[in-house]
C-alpha cells in the first residue's frame, strides 16, 4: 500500500503550495532525525532547519514558503493531473496495487472536489500511461 499527500491543479504552483505544510510537519516531527531526507538527496534548508529546531509547531505553516519545490517532488504528489498522473504511474509500474492519497485542496478548493478530480483527471490518464507500457 502506498499513502502519499496529494494537490491536483492546473497551476502547479498552486498544487505545490496546497502540500508543502505537510511536508513541513515531516521535517517537524522527524528532527533531528534527517535520514529520510537524506536518502533521497536532499537537505533541509538552513534557514528552515533553524526554524524546527525552535521545536514551534505553529511556526510551519506561515514559513512553508521556505521548503524547496524538490520537497514536493520526492514526498508529494503534486501538479496538474498529468503530472500528478505520471507520479502514481510510476508506483503502480512498481507493481504497488492500493494507493491511498490524502488530498490538500487547492488554495479555494475543497477535498471533495480534489478526490474528484483525481478520480475523474489522474485516474483515467494512469490507466493510460500504464497501459501503453505494458
Amino acid at each position: 500500500i502506498s499513502r502519499v499527500d496529494a494537490c491536483i491543479s492546473s497551476d502547479r504552483r498552486v498544487a505545490y503550495d496546497a502540500v508543502k505544510p505537510m511536508v513541513g510537519v515531516f521535517l517537524w516531527t522527524s528532527y533531528p532525525d534527517r535520514t529520510f531526507v537524506h536518502r533521497v538527496g536532499l537537505e533541509v534548508p538552513a534557514e528552515l532547519e533553524a526554524i524546527i529546531a525552535r521545536r514551534d509547531y505553529n511556526l510551519m505553516a506561515p514559513n512553508a514558503h521556505l521548503i524547496p519545490d524538490t520537497f514536493v517532488d520526492k514526498f508529494c504528489w503534486a501538479g496538474t493531473p498529468e503530472e500528478v498522473a505520471e507520479k502514481v504511474a510510476a508506483v503502480v509500474e512498481m507493481g504497488i496495487e492500493h494507493i491511498t492519497f490524502l488530498p490538500h485542496p487547492p488554495a479555494g478548493g475543497t477535498i471533495h472536489e480534489t478526490v474528484r478530480e483525481f478520480a475523474r483527471s489522474v485516474r483515467p490518464l494512469v490507466a493510460e500511461m500504464v497501459g501503453a507500457r505494458e
